[in-house]
């Protein structure tokens, strides 16, 4: 069986597809090659609200250690080794905040796989970089489990 990590979010220990295809969503994501993002994310209106802000419910360390459990190839890869980044809703301004490396939100591929995975097409979208996120290197991980 081919899962696309494109289309999917990893869920309670398997990929699932959202149960709102044209609602934004919010959560975290890393680029685990240059053209495909393995996410963690959620519709906004399920998201965690701050009063002012709506965040996924997954932080990077703690998802990526459950990963890690899941996905063999990310065995020895700390979370922080690959491109990652964080998309968040501010109710105030009616927009999502997609935070990332420079690399991640200076390129315009990669904005539009965001866009496109996290469902932000035809939202208000805003670009931050975030030197939280900077890698020195972008490691790509092959998903062959993904290929079974």
């Amino acid at each position: 069986m081919t899962i696309n990590v494109r289309q999917k979010h990893f869920k309670s220990g398997h990929f699932e597809d959202s149960a709102y295809p044209n609602l934004g969503e919010v959560g975290i994501y890393w680029f685990i090659t240059p053209s495909e993002i393995l996410q963690d994310s959620v519709p906004r209106t399920e998201g965690d609200d701050d009063g002012d802000f709506v965040n996924g419910p997954s932080g990077h360390y703690e998802f990526w250690e459950h990963l890690k459990t899941q996905i063999p190839n990310l065995k020895g890869t700390e979370y922080d080794r690959v491109p990652r980044g964080r998309v968040i809703y501010s109710k105030k301004d009616s927009t999502f905040l997609v935070y990332g490396s420079t690399e991640t939100i200076s390129n315009p591929q990669r904005r539009l796989i965001i866009e496109r995975d996290f469902r932000l097409r035809g939202e208000r979208v805003k670009y931050i970089q975030d030197s939280h996120y900077e890698t020195d290197h972008l490691i790509s991980i092959i998903p062959e489990e993904f290929d079974r």
